[in-house]
């Protein structure tokens, strides 16, 4: 498998305090965005490569969804997004250089093999989805088990959560951070959709737009930059309505960002205005001094 490092500008969220914006290297897993993807802005410190990657472009829709990153399960659901045409799908698991199996399916969503053996902790194994019609198609993406020691210390932390006095909320999203400091996407995700929940029950603005931007900077992470744009597109409206004019100049940077990564020129250059107008309103001059520099090399 194809991997690269980039260099990421990173932005860092804290729910109620400050944002930070700092560079940090980081792995690009998708393959088919390596020109693309090189000043991408994700709010991440860390995302599911190296060596748990994606490999292939979602440009064509064809990727699998599940397992993803680390996983708790040692027989995980396999799953993938349906290709029109497809009379059949390849299913091949290899670990260690080799394959350990094989099998033709027709559905997108199958348990794991109860014949094969459970995949064993602290491994990282390849999943290849092919699909076999009038146009073939190949998917890919590198997972890994939690080892025992690493799987109790993540209990404990969870339960050392749970024992605090936390609100619903917080514990939810705590919970959620934990599980994506340790690359368990899916179980993070799932977590951010709870806390995102009971944010809307208790009308928290600010809550639900950080934890939209959490959502989406995991949406990034797996390569799904359309679904990105919706919750950064709703994260603004909110720090907007609660008029907090030094987290939605971010979010509106963010947005440039990805659309600036994606080749969409009007709409980056649209985001990029928005927050350089915030940032001149805020006196933010490093972060202005930034987007200028960025919309004027659009803009050439």
């Amino acid at each position: 498998m194809k991997y690269r490092f980039m260099k990421y500008l990173i932005l860092s969220l804290a729910l109620g305090s400050v944002l930070t914006v700092f560079n940090d290297s980081t792995t690009a897993a998708n393959e088919g965005f390596k020109n693309n993807y090189k000043k991408l802005l994700i709010a991440t410190k860390k995302v599911i490569c190296d060596p748990v990657c994606r490999e292939v472009s979602r440009r064509d829709n064809f990727y699998i969804i599940s397992p993803v990153g680390t996983l708790l399960s040692n027989r995980p659901k396999l799953a993938w997004t349906t290709v029109t045409g497809a009379t059949s799908y390849i299913v091949r698991l290899q670990g260690s250089g080799r394959t350990l199996w094989e099998l033709e399916v027709n559905n997108t969503e199958i348990s794991y093999p109860e014949n094969q053996p459970a995949l064993e902790p602290g491994l990282a194994y390849d999943l290849i989805v092919k699909a076999m019609g009038e146009e073939e198609k190949v998917t890919q993406t590198r997972f890994i088990i939690l080892t025992t020691q690493q799987a109790q210390k993540l209990k404990s932390e969870i339960d050392n959560i749970r024992n605090q006095n936390l609100t619903p909320q917080e514990t939810a999203f705590k919970i959620a951070e934990l599980y994506e400091d340790n690359n368990l996407i899916a179980e993070a995700e799932n977590n951010y959709q709870q806390a995102l929940k009971l944010a809307k029950n208790q009308n928290d603005i600010d809550g639900q737009a950080w934890i939209q931007v959490k959502l989406a900077r995991i949406n990034l992470t797996l390569d799904n930059p359309d679904q990105a744009i919706i919750l950064l597109k709703a994260a603004y409206a909110n720090y907007s309505t609660s008029k907090n004019l030094q987290f939605s100049s971010q979010v509106a940077q963010f947005l440039g960002e990805v659309y600036s990564s994606l080749e969409q020129k009007a709409e980056a250059i649209r985001w990029y205005q928005q927050a350089k107008t915030e940032y001149q309103a805020i006196k933010d001059q490093k972060r202005l001094q930034w987007v200028e520099k960025e919309l004027s090399e659009l803009n050439q």
